[in-house]
């Protein structure tokens, strides 16, 4: 039996007024209109790893972490063999 490996993820939901940020991979079309997201490194806070994700992704800076909003655990398979612990936070525009 193999074990599931847990993969830290944080989740960008930020807004600027009413507009929520999104966007689309022009490498990626497939995979739809999406939010910053992405993997928490190694030693690297959930709350720093969306910033990073954030400029990563769009390039912008200027957010502030308005609220964790949540933190839940998704089962990949049949996608891929691991589990995702997924930090939600809520951002705006600065």
């Amino acid at each position: 039996m193999s074990t599931q490996p847990l993969i830290k993820k944080a989740i960008a939901y930020v807004t600027n007024k009413d507009k929520l940020m999104v966007f689309t991979h022009t490498d990626f079309p497939e995979a739809g209109v999406q939010v910053p997201a992405g993997t928490v490194e190694e030693s690297e806070e959930p709350s720093d790893a969306v910033l990073r994700e954030i400029y990563e992704e769009s390039g912008v800076k200027g957010v502030r972490i308005i609220e964790l909003l949540g933190i839940y655990q998704y089962n990949m398979t049949p996608y891929r063999n691991e589990i995702q612990e997924r930090y939600v936070y809520h951002l705006e525009l600065t």
